[in-house]
């Protein structure tokens, strides 16, 4: 039974009840959507207005929720331009401070290569670009409700200038408001 701010746990079927669920979390559409019997509902929606019996027909594991989550996961694992370009450089850059490290470790002793080694190390490098962008798909996927599925579209963001959109309701609030108007040429415009 789901009850006005309930928010649908696992993917199912209405079997008794009429509510209108907030589908902007799931589809990006900004209007609530009128459910009824036999109507399909996806996890993540909230009941809006009215109440719902529901029939889960998938396990939570299977949910839209579940394969949200997943291609978050699955998107941590990829590989940005900047990730490739610090794999490539560490592959030539590591062992040569460690053999430089070692060299001046023999002839002026072990304090030299210490020196060396923790100057020289990467890790810094290697470790803060995975870790920003697990963490930036996270908050993006979160807090945002925005999936981005390869690491490179990140990368592409930051250069954006435009972007079109052919749906209305996918990036917006829900609360429509009307910013500008632009009358056509010829046309009188009066307020």
């Amino acid at each position: 039974l789901l009850r006005v701010g309930d928010v649908v746990p696992a993917d199912g079927r209405v079997v008794a009840g009429t509510a209108a669920l907030d589908e902007s979390r799931v589809s990006g559409e900004a209007m609530p959507q009128a459910k009824r019997k036999g109507d399909s509902v996806l996890s993540g929606a909230i009941v809006s207005a009215g109440y719902l019996h529901v029939r889960a027909e998938a396990p939570v594991s299977g949910s839209f929720q579940a394969r949200v989550a997943s291609a978050v996961e699955e998107a941590k694992t990829t590989l940005s331009e900047m990730e490739e370009l610090v794999g490539r450089f560490a592959t030539w850059y590591t062992p040569t401070v460690l053999g430089l490290a070692v060299a001046l470790g023999l002839y002026k002793g072990f304090q030299q290569f210490l020196v060396v080694v923790v100057a020289g190390c990467p890790c810094a490098l290697l470790g803060a670009a995975p870790f920003v962008q697990g963490a930036t798909l996270t908050l993006l996927a979160g807090r945002h409700r925005l999936l981005v599925k390869h690491a490179r579209t990140l990368e592409a963001l930051a250069v954006m200038q435009a972007i079109g959109l052919d749906k209305t309701g996918t990036l917006t609030t829900g609360h429509f408001e009307l910013l500008r108007l632009e009358p056509l040429p010829g046309a009188a415009h009066t307020r």
